[in-house]
Parts: C-alpha cells; sequence; structure tokens
C-alpha cells in the first residue's frame, strides 16, 4: 500500500508506528526534567522495538530515567538536556554500566 500526500492522501498514525518499529536502531522521544538549566532527568514518551531490546528497559514508556536506571551516568541527562534546550541533532553510540 503506498499513500501520497501530494494527492491529498494521508497516512494513519498506525503506518507511522509501523515505521517506527521497523526502525534497525533504538530509538527513543524522551521528554526531559530540568532544575533550571540542568537536565536532571527525562520520562520515555515513546520507544521502538529496537530500543527496548538494545537497552534491556521493559515497558519504559511513561516511567523516567532514574526510576528505571537509578546509577545513570550524567552524560545521558547532559547529551538529551543539550538536545532539548539547543535544538541540535544527536546521534550516538554508548553504552550504560
Amino acid at each position: 500500500m503506498t499513500h501520497s500526500l501530494s494527492s491529498g492522501g494521508s497516512v494513519s498514525p498506525d503506518t507511522y508506528r509501523q515505521i517506527f518499529d521497523m526502525v534497525d536502531a533504538g530509538f527513543c522521544i524522551v521528554e526531559m526534567i530540568f532544575d533550571g538549566d540542568l537536565a536532571v532527568d527525562y520520562r520515555f514518551v515513546a520507544v521502538n522495538r529496537m530500543f527496548e531490546r538494545q537497552t534491556g528497559l521493559v515497558d519504559p514508556v511513561g516511567r523516567t530515567a532514574r526510576e528505571l536506571v537509578p546509577g545513570l551516568e550524567q552524560h545521558w541527562y547532559d547529551t538529551y538536556g543539550r538536545v532539548a534546550l539547543t535544538g541540535e541533532q544527536a546521534r550516538f553510540e554508548n553504552g550504560s554500566r
């Protein structure tokens, strides 16, 4: 099935979800939690299956990073916070302890 936005068609949210889940890289959308300008936590808004497989986090949506991984390194909060504050893109391959 194909959709053409230029011809007035629309793509359903289910189609976007299928694409999101088919990506072969871990992907998440988070809501940042700040104390002033300091990123102190983030809540998972959406994740794809590969993200869950790569991180081992089970049902993270709606939960915070500090809740799921209490000892998570500060660089994760700094990285995601910088993206949220500046709008700059970030792509990385880092592990967590």
